[in-house]
Protein backbone atom coordinates (compact mmCIF):
# COMPACT_ATOMS: atom_id res chain seq x y z
CA UNK A 1 0.00 0.00 0.00
CA UNK A 2 1.53 3.10 -0.58
CA UNK A 3 -0.04 7.01 0.52
CA UNK A 4 0.11 9.73 -1.60
CA UNK A 5 1.72 11.69 1.51
CA UNK A 6 1.82 12.09 5.25
CA UNK A 7 -1.48 14.19 5.35
CA UNK A 8 -3.93 11.78 3.44
CA UNK A 9 -2.44 9.12 5.92
CA UNK A 10 -3.36 11.36 8.51
CA UNK A 11 -6.74 11.99 7.09
CA UNK A 12 -7.63 8.38 6.62
CA UNK A 13 -6.07 7.34 10.22
CA UNK A 14 -8.37 9.84 11.54
CA UNK A 15 -11.96 8.01 11.07
CA UNK A 16 -10.49 5.14 12.80
CA UNK A 17 -10.30 7.18 15.63
CA UNK A 18 -13.09 9.06 15.48
CA UNK A 19 -13.72 7.66 19.08
CA UNK A 20 -11.08 9.96 20.66
CA UNK A 21 -12.72 13.70 19.20
CA UNK A 22 -13.01 16.27 21.47
CA UNK A 23 -12.11 13.80 24.16
CA UNK A 24 -9.06 14.34 26.65
CA UNK A 25 -6.71 12.40 24.98
CA UNK A 26 -3.37 13.93 23.38
CA UNK A 27 -1.14 13.01 20.45
CA UNK A 28 2.05 12.82 20.38
CA UNK A 29 3.92 12.61 16.99
CA UNK A 30 7.51 11.30 16.43
CA UNK A 31 9.20 13.77 14.08
CA UNK A 32 9.72 14.22 11.79
CA UNK A 33 7.08 12.52 9.37
CA UNK A 34 4.70 12.25 12.27
CA UNK A 35 4.07 15.97 13.11
CA UNK A 36 2.97 16.01 9.56
CA UNK A 37 1.07 12.92 10.23
CA UNK A 38 -0.45 14.08 13.44
CA UNK A 39 -1.35 18.06 12.29
CA UNK A 40 -4.53 16.45 10.52
CA UNK A 41 -5.34 14.23 13.15
CA UNK A 42 -4.82 17.20 15.48
CA UNK A 43 -7.75 18.94 13.49
CA UNK A 44 -9.95 16.29 12.78
CA UNK A 45 -10.29 15.34 16.12
CA UNK A 46 -9.78 18.32 17.84
CA UNK A 47 -7.23 17.18 20.09
CA UNK A 48 -4.01 18.75 21.46
CA UNK A 49 -0.38 17.79 19.78
CA UNK A 50 2.53 17.26 21.08
CA UNK A 51 6.22 15.66 20.10
CA UNK A 52 8.31 12.87 21.43
CA UNK A 53 11.64 12.86 20.03
CA UNK A 54 13.56 10.07 19.00
CA UNK A 55 17.17 9.00 17.23
CA UNK A 56 18.40 5.26 16.05
CA UNK A 57 21.19 3.91 17.14
CA UNK A 58 23.06 2.35 13.87
CA UNK A 59 24.92 -0.50 14.20
CA UNK A 60 28.64 0.57 13.52
CA UNK A 61 29.66 -1.54 10.53
CA UNK A 62 26.28 -2.40 9.07
CA UNK A 63 23.65 -0.08 8.36
CA UNK A 64 20.53 -0.80 10.23
CA UNK A 65 19.31 0.19 13.58
CA UNK A 66 20.36 -1.95 16.77
CA UNK A 67 18.52 0.76 19.31
CA UNK A 68 16.88 3.62 19.98
CA UNK A 69 16.50 6.56 22.50
CA UNK A 70 13.62 9.08 23.42
CA UNK A 71 14.08 12.04 24.81
CA UNK A 72 14.95 11.36 28.89
CA UNK A 73 14.21 7.68 28.29
CA UNK A 74 16.91 4.13 28.74
CA UNK A 75 17.69 3.80 25.67
CA UNK A 76 16.15 0.11 23.88
CA UNK A 77 17.98 -2.51 22.06
CA UNK A 78 17.66 -5.59 20.09
CA UNK A 79 19.86 -8.00 22.35
CA UNK A 80 21.16 -10.09 19.60
CA UNK A 81 22.62 -6.75 17.39
CA UNK A 82 24.44 -5.84 20.48
CA UNK A 83 25.84 -9.51 22.20
CA UNK A 84 29.41 -8.62 20.17
CA UNK A 85 29.40 -4.85 20.21
CA UNK A 86 31.74 -3.13 22.87
CA UNK A 87 29.84 -1.45 25.45
CA UNK A 88 32.27 1.51 25.67
CA UNK A 89 31.11 2.33 22.14
CA UNK A 90 27.36 2.13 22.73
CA UNK A 91 27.79 4.63 25.65
CA UNK A 92 29.35 6.82 23.66
CA UNK A 93 26.30 6.57 20.83
CA UNK A 94 23.78 7.18 24.11
CA UNK A 95 25.33 10.33 25.22
CA UNK A 96 26.12 11.56 21.82
CA UNK A 97 21.72 10.67 21.14
CA UNK A 98 20.82 12.29 23.81
CA UNK A 99 22.64 15.38 22.96
CA UNK A 100 21.35 15.54 19.23
CA UNK A 101 17.86 15.03 20.69
CA UNK A 102 18.52 17.79 23.24
CA UNK A 103 19.25 20.02 20.34
CA UNK A 104 16.17 19.05 18.22
CA UNK A 105 14.06 19.52 21.20
CA UNK A 106 15.52 23.44 21.42
CA UNK A 107 14.36 23.83 17.82
CA UNK A 108 11.23 22.13 18.30
CA UNK A 109 10.11 23.37 21.58
CA UNK A 110 11.49 27.09 21.68
CA UNK A 111 9.33 27.53 25.27
CA UNK A 112 10.98 24.10 26.79
CA UNK A 113 7.46 23.35 27.87
CA UNK A 114 8.06 19.49 29.64
CA UNK A 115 6.06 16.61 28.51
CA UNK A 116 3.22 15.83 30.83
CA UNK A 117 1.32 13.29 29.97
CA UNK A 118 0.93 11.85 33.27
CA UNK A 119 -3.19 10.29 33.89
CA UNK A 120 -3.44 10.70 29.84
CA UNK A 121 -4.59 8.83 26.93
CA UNK A 122 -2.09 8.97 24.32
CA UNK A 123 -2.46 8.57 20.70
CA UNK A 124 1.21 7.51 19.39
CA UNK A 125 1.84 8.97 15.85
CA UNK A 126 4.81 8.06 13.84
CA UNK A 127 4.65 7.63 9.84
CA UNK A 128 5.69 4.34 9.32
CA UNK A 129 7.31 1.02 11.31
CA UNK A 130 10.15 -0.47 10.35
CA UNK A 131 12.79 -2.10 13.22
CA UNK A 132 9.82 -0.76 15.81
CA UNK A 133 12.52 0.68 17.99
CA UNK A 134 11.86 4.11 18.11
CA UNK A 135 8.46 3.34 18.74
CA UNK A 136 9.41 1.19 21.51
CA UNK A 137 11.36 4.05 23.58
CA UNK A 138 8.96 6.03 22.50
CA UNK A 139 6.38 3.84 24.31
CA UNK A 140 8.81 3.33 27.07
CA UNK A 141 9.06 6.61 27.64
CA UNK A 142 5.71 7.50 27.56
CA UNK A 143 5.02 4.59 30.12
CA UNK A 144 7.96 6.25 32.43
CA UNK A 145 6.14 9.41 32.77
CA UNK A 146 3.09 7.69 33.49
CA UNK A 147 0.67 7.77 30.73
CA UNK A 148 -2.77 6.60 31.36
CA UNK A 149 -2.87 4.01 28.29
CA UNK A 150 -0.83 4.69 25.09
CA UNK A 151 -2.93 3.61 21.46
CA UNK A 152 -0.11 3.34 18.76
CA UNK A 153 -1.12 5.05 15.29
CA UNK A 154 0.83 4.72 11.95
CA UNK A 155 -0.35 3.98 8.25
CA UNK A 156 1.95 0.89 8.06
CA UNK A 157 4.42 -1.57 9.79
CA UNK A 158 5.63 -4.58 9.37
CA UNK A 159 4.07 -8.40 10.95
CA UNK A 160 6.96 -8.58 12.53
CA UNK A 161 7.18 -4.65 14.29
CA UNK A 162 3.35 -5.53 15.12
CA UNK A 163 4.14 -8.68 17.00
CA UNK A 164 6.56 -6.94 19.11
CA UNK A 165 4.56 -3.65 19.83
CA UNK A 166 1.13 -4.41 19.93
CA UNK A 167 1.47 -5.96 23.64
CA UNK A 168 2.83 -3.16 24.98
CA UNK A 169 0.16 -0.94 23.74
CA UNK A 170 -3.73 -0.56 24.70
CA UNK A 171 -4.36 -0.75 20.55
CA UNK A 172 -2.35 -0.65 17.83
CA UNK A 173 -4.27 1.58 14.76
CA UNK A 174 -2.93 0.88 11.31
CA UNK A 175 -4.64 1.18 7.92
CA UNK A 176 -2.19 -1.97 6.72
CA UNK A 177 0.31 -4.53 8.04
CA UNK A 178 3.09 -5.97 5.30
CA UNK A 179 4.37 -9.40 5.68
CA UNK A 180 8.19 -7.54 4.44
CA UNK A 181 9.86 -5.13 5.96
CA UNK A 182 10.51 -1.87 3.52
CA UNK A 183 14.14 0.00 3.58
CA UNK A 184 12.64 3.66 4.37
CA UNK A 185 9.43 4.47 6.14
CA UNK A 186 9.58 7.21 2.66
CA UNK A 187 8.92 4.39 0.32
CA UNK A 188 4.91 4.25 2.09
CA UNK A 189 4.56 7.42 0.21
CA UNK A 190 4.47 8.47 -3.38
CA UNK A 191 5.62 12.46 -2.62
CA UNK A 192 9.89 12.04 -1.50
CA UNK A 193 9.96 15.06 -0.82
CA UNK A 194 12.75 15.83 2.53
CA UNK A 195 11.06 16.58 5.31
CA UNK A 196 13.13 19.50 6.81
CA UNK A 197 13.15 20.84 10.73
CA UNK A 198 11.29 23.89 9.17
CA UNK A 199 8.73 21.89 8.05
CA UNK A 200 7.95 20.66 11.37
CA UNK A 201 8.41 24.00 12.83
CA UNK A 202 5.96 25.86 10.02
CA UNK A 203 3.00 22.47 11.03
CA UNK A 204 3.81 23.10 15.05
CA UNK A 205 3.25 26.87 14.89
CA UNK A 206 0.24 26.25 12.52
CA UNK A 207 -1.49 24.41 15.34
CA UNK A 208 -0.74 26.75 18.20
CA UNK A 209 -2.24 29.46 16.04
CA UNK A 210 -5.27 26.99 15.76
CA UNK A 211 -5.56 26.59 19.12
CA UNK A 212 -5.34 30.16 20.48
Amino acid sequence: MKLRNRAQAGEMLSKLLINYQDSDAIILAIPRGGVLLGAPISKALNLDLDIIITKKILHPHEHRAIGAIAQDGNPVFMSRDTSNIEMKWLNQQVRESRQEIAHRHTIYNKENTPLDLENKDVLLVTDGILSGLSAMAAIEECERLKANSIVLVTPSLSVEAGHNLSPMVKKLVSLSVEETTRQNVDDYYEDEEEITDGDVIKVLMEISSDKK
